[in-house]
């Protein structure tokens, strides 16, 4: 006897089923638009040309060189990754896993992870960018509403992160017709990115450090979804750490040169004060 032979003595099973078959067709969107994206458009649509790599900022030219951006030709990367999540400033860190899913062609992705809550809680969610357009979906045992966002704010808000996770996938930030660098004027360390995709332009500062590898991304574009339709706008911040060659799966033995660990920041209004309320590591990676 299957699974739904049984469904029935737990009508929230059905619930939960509701929110399987959601978090399924985001991963799948992703996934159909980073194919497209490495088809050849048939049409010709006339597109932007890219910046020159001779024109980028020296330290953006400088790490592109260093990890071997232009070496890589994916469509996908799927990675496992494993942190620690807070839902405020004072509360107690809760372990997490999850998986991403993302196009380095195209501002695409999608990342559910699962976390404990509360003692007997389970939080259950995901992030998705897919179309153009962003949702975020986070449920208390799978199927009780937590967090959820939606519409222009969290299209901009999912355009941001990734930017902000690109390093994980250097190809994402070569110079393309959505893609430019600018220079910050008097930091010879820091350069700008700035993203337009689906009529959505967001930008972000990357710091670099003395072996030409990003550091942090900062940016003042991003706005996160609060519970009872809020949204809210800070500075958000991402340090980037264990720098190393990673073995990536399907990638012919190839290891990339990424940051293996992210931490993510918000900065309070007013006071400036930075803290971090996500942690993850990339467990394996694998690419097509």
């Amino acid at each position: 006897m299957g699974w739904t032979s049984f469904a029935w003595l737990n009508p929230l099973s059905w619930l939960t089923a509701a929110y399987v078959k959601k978090e399924s067709a985001a991963r799948r969107a992703v996934e159909a638009e980073a194919a497209a994206a490495a088809r050849p458009d048939p049409a010709g649509a006339a597109l932007l040309a890219p910046q020159a790599l001779a024109e980028l900022p020296a330290c953006v030219r400088r790490n592109l060189e260093r990890v071997g951006a232009s070496a890589d030709d994916f469509t996908l990367v799927t990675a496992q990754q494993s942190g620690e999540f807070r839902h405020g400033k004072n509360l107690p860190w809760r372990a997490l896993a999850a998986t991403q899913v993302v196009s380095p062609r195209v501002p695409a992705f999608f990342w559910a992870a699962r976390c404990g809550f509360l003692p007997l809680m389970g939080l259950r969610g995901f992030d998705c960018r897919a179309g153009g357009k962003g949702s975020v979906d986070w449920r208390f045992w799978g199927w009780l509403p937590a967090l959820s966002g939606a519409g222009p704010l969290t299209d901009r808000a999912m355009l941001v992160r990734w930017l902000a996770e690109a390093p994980g996938y250097p190809q994402a930030l070569l110079p393309s017709p959505l893609l430019r660098w600018e220079a910050v004027p008097g930091c010879d360390d820091k350069a700008r990115a700035v993203l337009t995709h689906r009529g959505t332009t967001v930008s972000g500062i990357f710091t670099f450090d003395e072996a030409g590898l990003v550091a942090s991304f900062r940016s003042d574009d991003y706005v996160r979804p609060l519970p009872r339709g809020e949204t809210e706008r800070r500075t958000w911040i991402v340090r980037y750490s264990g720098h190393k060659a990673v073995p990536v799966a399907g990638a012919l033995g190839r290891g990339k040169l990424v940051p293996t660990e992210y931490a993510a920041y918000r900065v309070e209004p007013g006071s400036g004060e930075e803290y971090c309320y996500v942690t993850f590591r990339f467990d394996s990676v694998a690419a097509q």
